[in-house]
């Protein structure tokens, strides 16, 4: 199973931003008053952000974050294996 990082979600919205609007990395930091050199460190999976600074930065660009519960037994990590 294929483990999900919150990093490459935000790696595919920042290309959107990018694609659809022409915002570079530098306005991205400027708008969420974050250093590029910290934005750029998550990207790259150095550094990870607080769920705090994640919703802060979401926020900023007109977003918000969600939590969803998984429901497919197969992506619980407690259930029984039926071999």
């Amino acid at each position: 199973m294929e483990k999900h990082d919150y990093r490459d979600s935000l790696q595919a919205l920042f290309n959107e931003l990018r694609r659809e609007q022409g915002t570079t990395l530098f306005q991205i930091a400027s708008k969420t008053e974050m250093s590029e050199q910290i934005l750029t460190g998550v990207l790259r999976k150095e550094r990870n952000l607080s769920a705090q600074s994640l919703q802060r930065l979401l926020v900023r660009l007109g977003y918000e974050m969600q939590f969803e519960k998984i429901t497919s037994p197969a992506s619980s990590p407690s259930a029984p294996n039926k071999s």
